[in-house]
Formats: structure tokens, sequence, C-alpha cells
């Protein structure tokens, strides 16, 4: 399992997968004021990441960077009703 209870919080680590849904659910569900430590984890499955977005935990950034930048920042401006920025246009000129 790569979510544990440490000093207050949870701390996700290491490669969250799938298997890990219910132990964060549970864990979001125990009570207010819920902080969550991403510092350590180093890949979100999807339903993790879904299931933050809908939460009200309190979320502590990732330490790898590509998870900082493309998963959490995106995460945090939706959370705060933020547009999380623009993609590169596909469109093609005509």
């Amino acid at each position: 399992m790569a979510i544990r209870e440490e000093a207050g919080r949870f701390v996700m680590q290491g490669v969250c997968d799938v298997e890990d849904v219910e132990p964060l659910l549970q864990a979001l569900l125990s009570g207010n004021d819920i902080v969550l430590d991403l510092g350590p984890c180093r890949h979100l499955h999807c339903a993790l990441v879904q299931i933050i977005a809908r939460s009200a935990a309190n979320l502590l950034p990732p330490e790898d960077e590509w998870l900082r930048r493309f998963v959490f920042a995106p995460l945090e401006s939706s959370r705060a009703g933020k547009p999380a920025g623009a993609l590169p246009s596909t469109q093609h000129a005509r």
C-alpha cells in the first residue's frame, strides 16, 4: 500500500496505483482538515487524481518535477476554479 498515516497527515509514496483507491477514499472520509502529502509520490493512477480533484484535502506538492508540473499544478488550478492554462493549439492555419 502506497498510502500511510504519519504525524496527522496521509502520505502517498512511490507508485500509487489503482489498488490505492480504497485506502485513499478511507483516508479522505476519516475526518475534516485532511492533509494529503504527495511529496514522495512518483506515480499517480488517474483514478487517484480524480478522487483528489474532488476532495477538500489540503495538498502538499510532489517532489517529482513531472508530477508537480503536469498533474499537481493543473489539479490545484481546477480545485481553485481557475483555468489550468491553455495547451498549444492543434489547429492548422488555412
